[in-house]
């Protein structure tokens, strides 16, 4: 690409009004975020961060899109029964299937309603990504809520998703509240998703991919795949015995945010530029069953290793 391509890309970016938007309701989430965190900091002798992040992202693209792009239909009703779902996983008992039976309706309504245009498999390929990737943010979310580190990946996942889907006005909006959102993380670990408005999340970044990956479908495959360390943390964790995870064998302490946001980063870039630009979904499927087979072994392997350097982030 030359300099007069990137220049002009990166224009278009920061004048795109689905950005801007995005932007200042992100910020706005941002605001009401770090309000709350200071609230419950002087109410409890041990703070953890807010559970929010997960409402604070889905309101502010709910609302970044309505205004730019129209109301989706569906959508925020949709994001009410996820968040339901979530409720009864959180506060009445139910496990984890019962949770992801339950996200089924809200899956329905954040992809049948809210993309009527996506067709086909795409449309139960998202919607079960919804349903099992509430599930694997809440599971993720109940380990790490403490570590600052969903309001960072989820950001990172959001670009990704912005990379590789062929339309891009969901995905601006989305971008633009996921970025304000990541102070809520690092440096000081305000927010966490929640294990409630992990379902919310999950619904509103997969609503993301379904509306922008219309077009084409290896960029679904490529978009679901994004949910990247966020997804393969649980999974191989749920594999070991012991339920040690490869977040355990990366460095912490001031950087350790970053340093699990670079693992996150090379899934990321991995699932939007290798698979979700390949010319026909087959190929992209068959290249995202072998990267999230080779992540959860790798992952495996990392924590099949006692690294004497390590030193664990705060769960």
């Amino acid at each position: 690409m030359t300099w007069t391509r990137l220049s002009g890309a990166v224009e278009a970016l920061l004048t795109s009004p689905e950005l801007a938007a995005g932007w200042w309701c992100g910020v706005v989430a941002l605001a009401i975020g770090m309000a709350a965190a200071a609230v419950l900091h002087r109410s409890r002798s041990r703070p953890a961060p807010v559970p929010i992040l997960g409402f604070l992202f889905g309101g502010a693209v709910l609302v970044a899109v309505g205004l730019t792009l129209g109301w989706p239909a569906g959508l925020a009703l949709g994001l009410l029964v996820l968040a339901g779902a979530g409720v009864a996983g959180r506060w009445m008992g139910a496990g984890p299937l019962m949770s992801m039976l339950l996200a089924v309706p809200g899956a329905w309504l954040v992809v049948f309603q809210g993309v009527p245009q996506l067709a086909g498999w795409p449309r139960l390929l998202t919607m079960t990504a919804v349903v099992v990737g509430g599930w694997l943010l809440a599971d993720f979310d109940r380990r790490w809520h403490r570590a600052g580190l969903a309001p960072v990946l989820l950001a990172v996942s959001v670009a990704g998703v912005y990379t590789t889907v062929p339309d891009t006005e969901q995905a601006l909006a989305a971008l633009g509240a996921a970025l304000p959102l990541a102070l809520l993380g690092w440096p000081w670990p305000l927010a966490s998703l929640g294990q409630v408005g992990a379902y919310v999340a999950a619904g509103t970044l997969l609503w993301v991919v379904s509306a922008g990956g219309v077009g084409r479908a290896s960029s679904v495959i490529g978009g679901v795949a994004c949910l990247g360390l966020l997804a393969v943390e649980p999974l191989a964790r749920g594999l070991r015995p012991d339920h040690r995870s490869v977040v355990d064998c990366l460095p912490s302490g001031r950087w350790g945010v970053p340093a699990v946001a670079t693992v996150h980063l090379g899934l990321v870039y991995m699932a939007a530029r290798l698979v979700g630009l390949r010319p026909s979904a087959t190929q992209a499927g068959v290249l995202a069953g072998v990267g999230l087979a080779g992540a959860v072994l790798l992952a495996l392997a990392a924590t099949a290793v006692r690294f004497g350097w390590s030193v664990r982030l705060p769960q």
